[in-house]
């Protein structure tokens, strides 16, 4: 889903401030439905069936509520569904938005306090703390901390952090098989700036949550407490591993040679060379290249996989070439084991390794 443009919600309303109380509007009232999942269930012969939560549907009615009023409750919805959809930089927007408001609006923004009942803040904080629910279906009707697993590490690779916790032993292994070799060898190879860049957005997620829940309990003071603890702690692990892949590889670019085409004579062209024919030129001389670190030639294996994925999805090659890579960082015995078990045990004959039951 397309990001929406997050500097133009960032303003009061014309007609008050806070605009209007949606608390019983019926989109309002819909919010809930649209962002909890239900799972089928069957009774004896009677079988009805679940849905998912849907999330684009969520963030276009948090948009709409948003012309008419500035609501934390609205804010926190559309920040779950702006993360569903769009990932780390959706979750950041919709922190934005929520800062925006208690860092601006707090005295108007809704629900609001009733001084009448000493300006309790109960339903502000639990707005809030959707976000940053204890896991558990109790806990976490949306399952929120569930799609938090599921983030993609990387734009390149399908790795997630719940595969980062597993192959950190912090979660068990689920029914699909991780390769930890394989993810931790395609790791060190991504383009060092993406991981830099992702790095920097955790952090900046980080210090947004933190401000949150700052402004929000210096302004409750005795009354109650925010705390994003659930998904500060995930995070943590999230940068973790942006650090520790970071501090691994060696900083490197894609080889790329820039050559300036020369400008052609369009009279002489047929129609399909002019679809074609740029300008400017990018050329790559692959027989040309000298490749000087370790760093870069894994890279090209990768990107010799993906092709080969892509282009011929029934070639071995793309596993051969993926095997080679999850190889990389083994030593001489670990290569043996990989390739035939049989010869490890040779090796370790020849070399009078005694077998363990010995």
């Amino acid at each position: 889903m397309a990001l929406p443009d997050i500097s133009s919600m960032l303003t009061e309303l014309p007609n008050g401030r806070s605009g209007e109380n949606c608390e019983y509007d019926s989109l309002y009232l819909e919010l809930e439905e649209m962002a909890v999942p239900v799972a089928g269930q069957e009774m004896g012969e009677e079988v009805t069936e679940g849905r998912d939560a849907d999330f684009h549907k969520l963030q276009q009615s948090c948009e709409i509520l948003w012309k008419k009023t500035r609501d934390l409750r609205v804010a926190a919805y559309f920040t779950i569904a702006d993360f569903c959809n769009n990932g780390l930089i959706g979750l950041e927007q919709g922190l934005t938005l929520i800062n925006y408001l208690v860092s601006n609006m707090w005295d108007e923004v809704y629900p609001q306090l009733d001084p009448d009942d000493d300006n309790d803040p109960t339903e502000r904080i639990n707005s809030l703390a959707m976000i940053s629910p204890k896991q558990g279906a109790f806990g976490d009707p949306i399952m929120f901390m569930n799609h938090v697993r599921g983030v993609k590490l990387t734009d390149e690779l399908p790795y997630t952090l719940r595969d980062y916790l597993v192959a950190q032993g912090i979660l068990d292994k689920s029914d699909d098989e991780l390769d930890v070799a394989l993810m931790q060898a395609q790791m060190r190879v991504l383009p060092y700036e993406e991981i830099e860049e992702r790095l920097k957005l955790t952090s900046h997620i980080e210090e947004l949550l933190t401000g949150i829940a700052k402004i929000v309990n210096e302004k409750v003071g005795q009354n109650g407490y925010l705390s994003f603890e659930s998904l500060e702690g995930e995070l943590r692990h999230l940068k973790k591993f942006y650090e520790s892949v970071g501090s691994q590889m060696h900083v490197h670019s894609e080889i790329k040679t820039d050559v300036e085409g020369s400008v052609l004579d369009k009279e002489t062209q047929d129609q399909d060379d002019k679809k074609v024919l740029q300008t400017t030129a990018k050329i790559t001389d692959v027989a040309s290249l000298q490749i000087d670190n370790r760093s870069d030639a894994l890279v090209l294996i990768r990107k010799c996989s993906d092709y080969f994925s892509k282009a011929e999805p029934t070639s071995p090659l793309p596993y051969l070439l993926n095997r080679a890579l999850r190889m990389a960082d083994m030593n001489f015995v670990d290569i043996l084991a990989e390739i035939d078990q049989n010869s490890l045990d040779k090796v370790k004959e020849q070399l009078g390794v005694l077998p363990t039951n010995s």
